[in-house]
């Protein structure tokens, strides 16, 4: 009966998640990873396209292989959601969870939305990382192949990397104090090492980065380390937002579920310092990255399972304790299913980004001849998702699907600058379209994303509305800033020369 019920609930997990896909836009951080494996010219040379990206290679290697085979854009969404239902499929089927714990994973944000909806990165690592649960627990003799499983998930993300050392240390340390062979399992953590110290060649930023910066890396955070809400922020959804306090508090009492395993204790322990030292001293950890951490509580979790159901029947006082613990983390897990029905909600009636409308406008409009100039340059990485066709960069001087965040892409852009640009292609008889994130009507110095500035002026102003018509605009959404002023450039007329 309990397989039964598990059948109907991933089947309609699959439809929920397929419906809401059909309605989903397609924003720049997902498509930014489809456009690099494109443009790249072999696997090999992966690794260097993905300098100053921040992301391990898995990703980017599964969506080359799948456009390598289909030449599509769409095996971004499928291949999203093959991960994030592989992830609905184990908890449902291959966990020693009640289904309604497992059902409040596979229909929160880390489960339908953040880790299937959302075409990331950070599904594959859930996976792979439930993966090791299962075949720790059920193939408890392939040491090698449990670390293999780390190491794969080490590849998704920095912060799945960072768990997985964790993770690798505790299954060192559990062959050590049960006298098994730890030669094998030393071997199987020199691979996960070897993954790690990839993922570090592979996202270390270079010296012309633009997206870390200095300003986290004051020592006075290290202070706040034990309030491990810092690396939180926003856990706890719809319930004392940024109170940092609260969620500590949450998050060290869930970890009371424990108590009967003392190194896996420890073990979290060491893993939210881990999360609260990173967002303090390197990057502020968002939704899908506190998500890591989630799924290795859940790992930890079901591997011990039945030690800790064990302890709840015992004649111990503590196990109260334990069982608390347990239903806080399950407190966690409720509000993150509001919250993925509310994105999913959105998802379905609302807009996350203008680049869909914007996209079939460009499929319908735009010539591959034609020149499309974009400012910011970066909401066109969106766009190309429904008409792949490079558009020219005016902070880089380049055609290309996606920007770089470096200092090759210049600090300050003008209007009156973009002007030049689209007359110089104008005059070689090009038709040149200018795509604008606001339609300005006034003077004005606007600062983008990564200390960019944009400079109007009223002569600028004058120019545009003289030697431009406005062809559409996109302007509906609220979650990011892709929206799209589409100016198409008058021909430029050529002068007749002077008579004798």
């Amino acid at each position: 009966m309990k397989r039964i019920l598990a059948f109907v609930i991933f089947c309609s997990w699959c439809l929920m998640a397929m419906h809401a896909m059909l309605h989903h836009e397609i924003w720049r951080d997902e498509m930014r990873a489809m456009s690099i494996v494109i443009q790249t010219p072999s696997f090999f040379q992966l690794p260097n396209y993905l300098i100053n990206e921040g992301h391990p290679i898995i990703w980017y290697f599964l969506l080359k292989v799948g456009y390598f085979i289909f030449h599509s854009t769409y095996v971004l969404p499928v291949l999203s959601i093959l991960f994030a239902a592989g992830i609905a499929w184990l908890l449902l089927f291959r966990s020693p969870f009640p289904l309604i714990f497992s059902a409040l994973i596979i229909f929160g944000n880390w489960g339908l939305y953040e880790y299937g909806i959302n075409c990331r990165n950070y599904g594959i690592a859930a996976f792979f990382l439930l993966l090791f649960a299962d075949f720790y627990t059920r193939k408890p003799d392939k040491t090698i192949l449990h670390f293999v499983l780390l190491a794969l998930a080490a590849q998704a993300n920095v912060y799945a990397a960072m768990m997985s050392i964790l993770l690798a240390s505790w299954l060192v340390f559990e062959t050590y104090t049960k006298g098994e062979n730890l030669k094998k399992s030393l071997l199987g953590f020199a691979i996960v090492i070897i993954s790690f110290l990839f993922v570090v060649y592979v996202t270390l930023p270079g010296s012309d980065s633009l997206v870390v910066t200095n300003d986290h890396q004051n020592f006075k955070n290290l202070f706040n380390l034990l309030d491990v809400g810092y690396g939180f922020s926003d856990l706890i959804y719809g319930w004392f937002p940024g109170n940092y306090n609260f969620i500590s508090v949450i998050l060290w009492l869930s970890l009371l579920a424990f108590i009967p395993k003392p190194k896996v204790f420890v073990l979290l322990i060491i893993s939210l310092e881990v999360m609260s030292f990173f967002s303090l001293y390197f990057r502020m950890n968002f939704l899908q990255h506190q998500g890591m951490w989630i799924y290795t509580y859940i790992v930890l979790l079901w591997i011990n399972y039945k030690d800790i159901r064990e302890f709840w029947v015992s004649k111990n006082w503590f196990k109260y304790l334990s069982y608390f613990g347990a239903l806080v983390f399950s407190f966690i897990l409720y509000t993150a299913f509001i919250k993925g029905k509310d994105s999913y909600n959105y998802d379905l009636n609302g807009l996350r980004s203008d680049s869909k409308d914007a996209g079939k406008w460009f499929a319908s409009n735009i010539k591959p001849e034609d020149v499309v100039i974009s400012e910011p340059d970066y909401m066109m990485e969106s766009a190309v998702y429904y008409h792949y066709q490079p558009f020219y960069l005016p902070r880089e001087k380049v055609f290309n699907t996606f920007t770089h965040f470096t200092k090759a892409n210049a600090e300050v852009m003008s209007l009156k600058t973009l002007h030049h640009i689209a007359d110089s292609f104008s005059g070689r008889g090009k038709t040149t379209y200018l795509v604008l994130g606001k339609n300005f009507t006034r003077d004005t110095i606007y600062c983008y994303s990564y200390n960019k500035q944009y400079r109007v002026d009223s002569a600028s102003l004058a120019v545009l509305k003289t030697n431009y018509q406005l062809m559409d605009s996109f302007n509906n959404n609220w979650f990011c800033d892709e929206h799209y002023f589409i100016f198409k450039r008058k021909p430029i007329l050529a002068t007749k020369a002077p008579s004798h």
